[in-house]
């Protein structure tokens, strides 16, 4: 059909563009902030996340800057937290990321987990995901759409990154997902600068006004994943009374 052509055809145009990095070339290699990439995932995929789904962000603090195929993780992240939204129509898609600490110093890796409270899958189903065109049955296909090749092409570059991909899941108990990819240190100025802009924002008061409820969870979860303080409200005559209540207290 042509939407597998479609995701074919994608799928392949990534990995290819990978192939120099897995042999140690700098093709399409950037220095990458990735919580930037993380919120980027979120800001794509935020109109999926229907009323009742719960984003949810565990980002280490003060990840440095590294360098790596920005484009790949997208795809991978996208790939993933599409995934969960998919199979969890209530609940959270909580996205994790950190350093890898099993990882030797001259080895460095970074680890994701991505978790839903989803419909979920037997641990036999779940092992067959990262197959070309697997979806745990031909019911899962009719409701809730898809290919199939969003996991294996995740699963793919994962490989080309030097890492590991793994699922867990049990039925009506939800999924996770946990790869890890190698990357290399970026330079320190660029790890500083960003490190020093984070710091300066901890603690710093912010209101947000939305009404989207969607938008406002995105928004605070980014927002308090910076150590800042938000409030969020929905329309303006909120706003403006939150500004007063704020003005009173000095």
């Amino acid at each position: 059909t042509p939407a597998i052509g479609n995701a074919v055809a994608q799928g392949d145009q990534v990995v290819k563009a990978m192939l120099g990095y897995s042999r140690g070339g700098g093709d399409g290699v950037a220095a990458v902030d990735v919580p930037d990439v993380i919120e980027g995932t979120v800001a794509l995929l935020g109109q999926q996340f229907l009323s009742g789904l719960r984003l949810q962000l565990d980002i280490e603090r003060d990840l440095p800057k590294v360098d790596m195929p920005q484009g790949a993780l997208e795809q991978i992240l996208l790939n993933l937290v599409g995934n969960g939204i998919k199979f969890t129509k209530e609940g959270f898609v909580r996205i994790s990321t950190g350093m890898a600490r099993e990882a030797a110093a001259d080895d460095p890796h970074l680890r994701f987990d991505v978790i839903d409270s989803g419909v979920g899958l037997s641990p036999e189903k779940a092992q067959m995901l990262f197959q070309p065109f697997a979806q745990a049955d031909t019911t899962t296909t009719r409701e809730f759409g898809g290919t199939g090749l969003g996991l294996t092409i995740s699963s793919r570059l994962v490989e080309l990154m030097q890492g590991q991909i793994s699922v867990e899941s049990r039925v009506g108990e939800g999924t996770t997902f946990h790869f890890t990819v190698k990357f290399r240190r970026g330079r320190d100025g660029e790890r500083k600068i960003s490190l020093r802009h984070r710091r300066r924002l901890m603690g710093t008061r912010v209101l947000v006004v939305d009404d989207n409820a969607t938008n406002r969870r995105i928004l605070e979860e980014i927002l308090r994943g910076w150590a800042m303080s938000p409030t969020v409200v929905a329309d303006a005559p909120q706003a403006f009374a939150t500004l007063e209540t704020a003005h009173q207290a000095g």
